[in-house]
């Protein structure tokens, strides 16, 4: 038996059912043979894609011969397809899902960095969906869209010779096709939740007649199909297709499924800048997660300006760990900003220095412990528990103390900035409580609590390796050593703008003729007050 494949006779068409051919004939054992249809879409290729009024001008015909028998199957990318089945045919088999995203092609001159990415000024853009057009201008409000069409050839000859900077196009595809790009051409993919794609890009999907060719399931990808039927849920209800300007990207981390999109609540007017609005959820429950996304997508326009406020536009790199960055993620979102919490530093803990005879010897005959970072909590920790002491604690910052807190330790004193608000409040209390002091600290430090502290370094830090997926317009710097090693690594246009934790930090940077703005409390609520005033 032969089974009749039907395509579209584009390249991109045909390699994506070489795939699928390649599949049937390896893993089910059935001979093939492919059978080349034109859709509507690939005769006019000169109309807007948004004056077809929905999908499926590319799959149409070759659903209606599938339905005549003309051929037996018929080879899909799914985002292309309506989201309500066709009477009597059925999608038997999602193909485990290539890159979702989307690539910039962008001509050499006009790209100023890779990472983070920054472009040109008024960018000449070509792409014909809304979707991206909205997504790029929030990036780049300068850029101009144009609107083109055509397969992949066409469209990388209108971006080689013609006055177009810049195309946005499908990732997969050059995971599909061999594809050789001028010399004078830079592929960039662009980060898939910051710029999320159209439900169900990246998928090939098998569709037949119902109860037809049933061996075909066993080419299934469970967790592909899970994941695209919810991003495509949300289409019926919201008004789905080419006009709408919407992106959702859901998929399966180790323990949750985790949703990005972007909607425009305006309707599409590329005279203007998109009102873009982003969406982020994550939960272990599909479910929760699909009702949560189909809720923010139904929300009415009218209540656009309650969903925007005095942060939105600005996207924004916490130079912190997670831990760290939570609280000021939280609040800055709650107003409309963009985080992202970027981790500077690794931290190792040497609990070889519990066997170092001097470290034990001095905390024994300490009435002071001072911790200026969290990152000491585990050696205390195993301190205590081998080595039982009591002492009064010191730390700096309310996140060291909770740290500490967590541990079952007392902290008696909390300097908030820096160390030399810890040297200032311990010299006051130790005229009420006077005693030796211990100081434990990590492997490079600048300074210490008091002129007579022993200190031992108790665990090591080691820079990350730092890439930033987007433009950002502030980077957060938490502290001095955070910010050298972004400029270090990232160079001195990373971002528009710095906002320093304390006045030591913006010394730094202003000293090395950065944009910084200072937050004179190291609390969410001073960075938001910082970036407010600014």
């Amino acid at each position: 038996m032969v089974i009749k494949i039907g395509t579209r006779g584009s390249r991109l068409a045909l390699s994506q059912t070489n795939i699928v051919k390649q599949l049937i004939e390896e893993k089910i054992n059935l001979e093939t043979e492919i059978n080349i249809i034109d859709s509507k879409g690939d005769h006019d290729q000169k109309s807007r894609l948004t004056t077809f009024g929905s999908q499926g001008i590319f799959t149409g015909e070759l659903e209606s011969q599938l339905i005549q028998g003309s051929i037996d199957i018929a080879v899909h990318s799914l985002k292309d397809l309506p989201v309500l089945n066709t009477p009597n045919l059925e999608l038997i088999a999602f193909i485990k899902r290539h890159s979702a995203g989307d690539s910039l092609l962008i001509k050499k001159e006009h790209l100023i960095s890779r990472n983070p990415l920054k472009v040109d000024k008024y960018l000449k853009f070509g792409t014909g969906s809304p979707r991206r057009q909205s997504q790029f201008l929030e990036f780049e409000p300068s850029a101009i869209p144009i609107d083109i069409r055509g397969n992949v050839e066409t469209r990388i000859g209108l971006l080689q010779f013609t006055f177009i900077d810049a195309l946005i196009m499908a990732t997969a595809v050059f995971e599909r096709l061999d594809l050789t790009l001028p010399k004078n051409i830079e592929k960039i993919d662009l980060p898939v939740d910051y710029f999320p794609p159209t439900p169900g890009q990246g998928v090939i999907v098998i569709q037949t007649k119902i109860g037809d060719f049933g061996k075909l399931e066993e080419l299934n990808d469970l967790e592909t199909q899970i994941a695209v039927n919810a991003e495509r849920e949300v289409l019926p209800n919201s008004g789905g297709g080419c006009e709408l300007s919407l992106g959702v990207y859901i998929h399966k981390n180790q323990t949750n499924w985790v949703c990005h999109a972007t909607k425009t609540y305006n309707t599409w007017n590329p005279s203007q800048l998109p009102n873009l609005s982003r969406f982020h959820f994550e939960s272990d429950n599909l479910e929760t997660l699909s009702n949560t996304l189909g809720n923010y997508i139904n929300k009415p326009e009218n209540v656009t300006s309650d969903i925007k406020s005095d942060l939105s536009r600005r996207r924004i790199i916490l130079a912190s760990s997670s831990s760290t960055a939570q609280q000021f993620s939280k609040l800055l979102e709650a107003h409309g900003a963009e985080t992202f919490r970027m981790p500077i530093f690794d931290y190792k803990t040497d609990l070889t220095q519990l066997n170092n005879s001097l470290l034990v010897d001095q905390w024994y005959n300490s009435e002071w412990l001072i911790i200026s970072s969290q990152q000491s909590k585990e050696f205390v920790k195993s301190l205590v528990k081998i080595y039982p002491h009591t002492v009064r604690i010191a730390c700096i910052g309310q996140s060291t103390a909770k740290a500490l807190r967590s541990i079952d330790m007392p902290v008696h004193l909390v300097a908030n900035g820096n160390m030399m608000s810890m040297q200032i409040l311990l010299k006051e209390a130790r005229a009420i409580h006077p005693g030796q002091v211990i100081y434990l600290r990590g492997l490079n430090y600048t300074s210490q609590p008091s002129e007579d502290a022993h200190s031992f370094a108790v665990y090591s830090t080691i820079t990350r390796h730092l890439e930033l997926p987007i433009q950002p317009t502030e980077i957060v710097a938490f502290s001095t050593r955070s910010a050298k090693a972004i400029l270090e690594q990232l160079g001195s246009n990373c971002t528009f703008k710095w906002v320093a934790i304390g006045p030591t930090t913006g010394k730094f940077l202003a000293d090395l003729g950065q944009d910084v703005i200072i937050s004179q409390k190291p609390t969410p609520e001073g960075v938001y007050e910082a970036l407010t005033a600014s």
